[in-house]
């Protein structure tokens, strides 16, 4: 079994012991490892995880998720078409759907480095991408699983605070998009409560 994140790294997965001799997987970048053995697939109650600060890449139990695909997907759209970002990560933690940011806009830094070394911005662009590494912004909860209602929270970055804080009521999945999305990489964002 292998993956092969974002940055293009590739893993293998590997089963080892706890201490106390119960099984337990992990991945590595290593082809072989003194602490496991290489398989093939994984138990369906684990899962491949990248995260998506960093693209790191771990084995962990799967999460009982009450969100649907396609609301996943509607808010990973719409992150790249509403936000000022020419990239955004998406992705589903539980009955969370979190929106990462880029620390620097990677197309905007391929233009740069295209400049700088008088390479085309295609060339600098892969590279930047599997380089730039997202924070969490924005995340929806799901609210209401029957009326399929969220709460909008956002990253506050106040050293008082630091912390996740709600800035919308339950509302409707798409419309606290279409709402929260354009925000993301301007001063406003800042400003929502």
């Amino acid at each position: 079994m292998e993956y092969v994140n974002r940055a293009g790294d590739l893993y293998y997965f590997f089963q080892g012991k706890t201490t106390t001799g119960k099984p337990k997987y992990f991945a590595s970048k290593r082809q072989t490892s003194e602490k496991g053995i290489r398989i093939a697939t994984l138990p369906d109650e684990f899962e491949v995880r990248e995260n998506p600060m960093n693209a790191t890449v771990a084995v962990r139990r799967r999460k009982p998720s009450r969100i649907q695909p396609t609301e996943r997907d509607l808010v990973a759209r719409l992150a790249v078409e509403l936000s000022s970002y020419s990239c955004v990560q998406t992705d589903v933690d539980g009955d969370q759907i979190v929106v990462y940011t880029p620390d620097r806009d990677p197309l905007a830094a391929a233009a740069t480095l295209a400049r700088i070394f008088g390479s085309s911005p295609s060339a600098t662009a892969d590279w930047t991408m599997r380089r730039t590494t997202y924070n969490a912004e924005l995340r929806f909860t799901i609210h209401d699983v029957e009326q399929r209602t969220y709460i909008a929270e956002r990253y506050c970055y106040r050293s008082s605070i630091d912390g996740w804080i709600q800035i919308s009521p339950p509302r409707p999945l798409e419309t606290l998009a279409r709402k929260l999305l354009p925000h993301l990489g301007k001063d406003s964002f800042f400003e929502l409560y």
